[in-house]
């Protein structure tokens, strides 16, 4: 009985080694994008990375754009996508996003408050809207808000509202206001924690680049 007993003790030890060995050779990426992309798309071409990468664990993080920068200076992630203004500061890569006033097919824009269905306060596409509507003392009001891409799409697809949105995360449901002020272009952005990258670190960046390419401006 004992020498059974002794035999699972000496193979789970066995195993915690290995484990705790693994474990040890591995180097955490941790890598953060906003809230509104396309996660699918991400999740394959980091899935990618890690294929030719077996030693590296990735972490993802999302979030607002705002909330990314705050968390890369604090050292809590060392690379992320962001969105912004453009040229606002320096980047491994950058990609315009072209956005559109995005409305339902039988939306009328033309009379009335402007219902908005928007993302939360910090959305850049948010303040883009607000600000324009303003400027053009056009009146509106929020009518939804949703951290989501889908629900932002559904909500504007289903008469809500009308909102802002990169041309990428149009629907057939979707049409083009073409009444409301001109958008300007935001900025998609890769960028790194200050200091030193390490070898897997600027991998990582040189992956995205060459996967993202100039069809990075697709996500939404």
């Amino acid at each position: 009985l004992l020498i059974h007993y002794a035999r699972r003790l000496l193979a789970l030890s066995a195993e915690a080694t290995q484990a705790l060995a693994s474990d040890v050779d591995l180097e955490v990426l941790r890598i953060g994008m906003p809230e509104d992309f396309d996660a699918r798309r991400m999740a394959l071409i980091l899935a990618g990375f890690t294929r030719n990468h077996p030693q590296v664990r990735l972490e993802t993080i999302s979030g607002m754009s705002l909330d990314l920068r705050q968390r890369l200076d604090a050292g809590d992630i060392d690379i992320a996508l962001i969105k912004r203004e453009p040229d606002s500061g320096p980047a491994w890569a950058t990609w315009p996003e072209r956005l559109v006033w995005v409305k339902g097919t039988e939306f009328d824009t033309s009379s009335g408050v402007l219902p908005l269905a928007l993302f939360p306060q910090g959305c850049l596409y948010r303040q883009r809207a607000i600000r324009l509507l303003d400027v053009a003392q056009r009146p509106w009001r929020v009518a939804f808000g949703s951290h989501s891409l889908t629900g932002i799409q559904a909500a504007v697809a289903s008469g809500l509202g009308i909102s802002v949105l990169p041309v990428s995360a149009l629907l057939p449901e979707h049409e083009v206001c073409t009444d409301l002020p001109e958008l300007a272009p935001t900025e998609l952005a890769l960028v790194s924690r200050e200091g030193v990258l390490s070898g897997l670190q600027r991998g990582l960046v040189e992956f995205l680049r060459g996967e993202l390419g100039v069809d990075a401006g697709g996500f939404a």
